[in-house]
């Protein structure tokens, strides 16, 4: 029975013991797990609603600035430069939730030297009775964070570079990186010279809500959305990276003798000039870019390409004279022979120098309506208004007998080059086509051969 007793003491006191030990280590866990929770806390460097935010000052390079909201618009105090709107909603949105990656223990004259917070850039935010502000040092030696502070705590912390490289601001961070301040439907005219000349200019006319080239150019239909193309990249390209401003060394990147100028008006009767250098880089991906107030810009190349653009690209270059289904008849004139048709695709019947089509076979009316558009369908290879030909040994000759009764002559001879002029009435339209458009592959020698061989026309 002793035996028995002395046993259950042996166990009550081991249990004791278990119980102890298990106590022992939960409150160990538990002053680590607060520890950690702390110490997380600690590295939660900011939390608020970055919409309240309505002032923002920045201070670095013993400049100051400060930007107020004004009707939810940002402006900037004494305006000196268009304000990068989108960079103090970064800002606000950045320091919203900002979160260090490690703490590096109290700040000291040495420390705060060590990690350049001696002289640090710093950032206030404002909002509902309460401030924010933090001071950014310089990037760490792996370029992996950048060392900070907050005002209300003596801790240096490290935050990660993405978060560092927003905050760690400068001049160029708030200016505009925008090419334009204009938004859509804002523009009135652009104009781009190339080599001191112009190269084109495009009219907006606000009534008839159309774009339009100079008066020698009304003869060509005018591609609208070719220009809407182009102004919708105008007015959201930014910079790639903005460089140097108050400008004077024209020889640098090539402003001397730049590769082109871009002149863009305003509805509100405003403009912007540019002037664009040298190619940034040996692959040509980007260009540099000079503004008015001598702020050096760079941009991508491909996003400037409306300054290598000339009238033809903003017109139809594809073009008829006319359809089989709107006319009677006509005579064409080439290799020193005329024919003459009539057409009347109502009744699927036409002729050849009197000898009839039966158009009801369908490989036949395929094979001539391919013959007449090889030469009706004008496919426009270059566009010359300057020039004044006469219309001498004319290759081909179509008149044209459309359905009203009136008739239509359309021309062209050799401009040389491989090209023709072409003259519609007797004038000359300014448009320039390829002599492969008749002589080449599947031109016009191709298709009347073809054409004649189904009809047994010699």
């Amino acid at each position: 029975m002793k035996k028995q007793i002395i046993a259950i003491i042996v166990l009550l006191i081991a249990a004791a013991t278990t119980i102890g030990v298990f106590l022992g280590v939960k409150n160990k866990e538990e002053k680590k797990t607060q520890q950690q929770l702390e110490e997380l806390n600690d590295l939660e460097l900011f939390s608020f609603d970055p919409e309240t935010i309505t002032k923002a000052e920045f201070s670095f390079d013993n400049q100051n600035y400060t930007v107020n909201l004004v009707d939810d618009e940002w402006q900037l105090e004494n305006p000196e430069f268009d304000l990068s709107t989108t960079y103090i909603n970064d800002v606000c949105s950045c320091m919203s939730y900002l979160s260090a990656e490690e703490s590096y223990g109290t700040a000291d004259d040495e420390k705060k030297a060590m990690y350049g917070l001696n002289n640090p850039s710093t950032i206030v935010l404002t909002g509902a009775d309460q401030t924010y502000k933090v001071y950014v040092g310089d990037q760490s030696p792996t370029a992996n964070y950048y060392y900070v502070m907050i005002e209300g705590r003596d801790t240096i912390y490290a935050i990660d570079i993405l978060y560092g490289s927003v905050l760690k601001t400068n001049k160029m961070f708030l200016k505009s990186d925008e090419l334009l301040p204009y938004d859509d439907g804002e523009i009135a005219e652009i104009t781009v010279k190339r080599n001191g000349t112009t190269a084109y200019t495009l009219k907006y006319d606000t009534e008839s809500r159309e774009w339009s080239l100079p008066e020698e150019y009304s003869r060509f239909t005018f591609d609208q959305t070719a220009v809407s193309a182009v102004t919708t990249v105008l007015t959201r390209l930014t910079a790639v990276e903005m460089l140097e401003e108050n400008f004077t060394d024209l020889k640098k990147y090539g402003f001397d003798k730049p590769f082109a100028e871009a002149i863009i008006k305003g509805t509100d009767g405003t403009e912007v000039k540019y002037i664009f250098g040298n190619a940034a880089d040996n692959t040509g991906t980007y260009y540099h870019a000079l503004s008015e107030d001598n702020q050096v810009m760079m941009f991508y190349t491909g996003e400037l390409i409306f300054l290598t653009y000339s009238p033809i690209d903003f017109i139809q270059t594809s073009i008829s004279n006319t359809n089989l289904q709107s006319i009677t008849g006509f005579e064409l004139t080439y290799n020193d022979k005329k024919e003459v048709f009539t057409v009347n695709t109502d009744e699927n019947k036409a002729t050849c120098d009197g000898k009839a089509l039966d158009l009801n076979n369908t490989e036949l009316w395929y094979a001539l309506n391919n013959y007449f558009n090889a030469f009706s369908y004008i496919h426009i290879m270059e566009i010359d208004i300057e020039t004044e030909p006469e219309i001498t040994d004319p290759i081909l000759t179509a008149v044209y007998f459309l359905e009203d009764g009136s008739e239509l002559t359309y021309q062209i001879t050799d401009a040389g080059n491989e090209q023709c002029y072409t003259f519609i009435n007797g004038e000359y339209t300014g448009a320039l086509i390829s002599m492969k458009d008749i002589t080449g592959k599947n031109s016009l020698n191709t298709f009347a051969q073809k054409f004649k061989e189904l009809a047994g026309i010699s």
